[in-house]
């Protein structure tokens, strides 16, 4: 949490919170000693992100290529990504939201990360929604028997 208390201290605003979030960060002696981790923390992220998109993928090439009605569709794989991320966000907003409120981080989680957020939930509840659509278009327009019901 030196870090966070680091950006507590450079973000506050009564000399008293800057003076504790000071000494809670250790006076910034340890940022150096900080920049490896940052590195393996960015390195990490970097080799996750494309985990993650191939795992749902995957996923959901299995689900296409399944001879069940309704599951073959080649959007199953974008659909699938999109909704991992938009239920992610919707999981850190609905948990981050009542902790900021609670804890008073209204200086480390501003409002400027709430409306990033929530701009990833449009646009990725944006796909999701286009996915629903698609699917019962597709399921219309191809006239199938087994998708009718």
């Amino acid at each position: 949490m030196i870090p966070d208390f680091g950006t507590l201290r450079d973000r506050a605003t009564l000399p008293a919170a800057k003076y504790i979030y000071g000494l809670l960060s250790l006076a910034g002696a340890v940022d150096a000693a900080l920049d490896p981790l940052r590195v393996g923390v960015a390195v990490l992220a970097g080799l996750s992100t494309p985990l993650v998109l191939s795992v749902h993928t995957v996923i959901s090439f299995d689900f296409a290529v399944a001879a069940m009605a309704g599951w073959h569709t080649t959007i199953f794989p974008p659909y699938f990504v999109a909704g991992a991320v938009y239920s992610g966000f919707a999981m850190v907003l609905t948990l981050a939201i009542p902790i900021r409120k609670f804890y008073h981080l209204e200086d480390l989680i501003t409002l400027r990360h709430l409306d990033n957020m929530s701009k990833v939930m449009l646009a990725t509840g944006s796909i999701v929604a286009y996915g629903y659509a698609m699917e019962v278009f597709m399921s219309w327009y191809s006239a199938s028997h087994w998708e009718s019901s």
